[in-house]
């Protein structure tokens, strides 16, 4: 999978929903790949691990999704993001 850089995931949520925006929050998680703050109605993070692993968590880092599905297939960049996206909206 190829590894999102904060452009890339700014651009490609803030493109798709109105009303948020996403902040690089590296620097409160030093053990994370990355960190990304999502900031809009409610707070969610989306995060980089360093095993190549992605996770999108809600503000009190619940987990939403992981960017393997139920079958422990890795989804893409695009579809993990897509799906990042339709919690995104059903929540605000």
């Amino acid at each position: 999978m190829k590894e999102f850089t904060i452009k890339e995931v700014e651009d490609y949520l803030t493109q798709r929903v109105s009303g948020i925006t996403v902040i690089n929050a590296g620097v409160e998680f030093p053990d994370r790949k990355e960190a990304f703050h999502v900031e809009g109605e409610k707070d969610y993070y989306v995060f980089a691990n360093n095993d190549g692993t992605y996770e999108f968590t809600d503000g009190s880092k619940t987990d939403k999704i992981t960017n393997h599905d139920e079958d422990g297939n890795v989804l893409s960049e695009e579809d993990f993001l897509d799906k990042v996206i339709k919690i995104i909206v059903a929540e605000e």
